[in-house]
């Protein structure tokens, strides 16, 4: 039961770490093809 928790808990904060991820890399994107204009 606990572990099984736990790496529900842990599932989760990879995914969200994961979607910050993409999300900064899409910044990022979008602010590097901003400069270049």
């Amino acid at each position: 039961m606990r572990k099984s928790f736990l790496l529900v808990r842990l599932t989760s904060i990879t995914c969200s770490f994961s979607m910050f991820q993409l999300c900064s890399a899409a910044v990022l994107d979008s602010c590097r093809r901003y400069s270049a204009y």
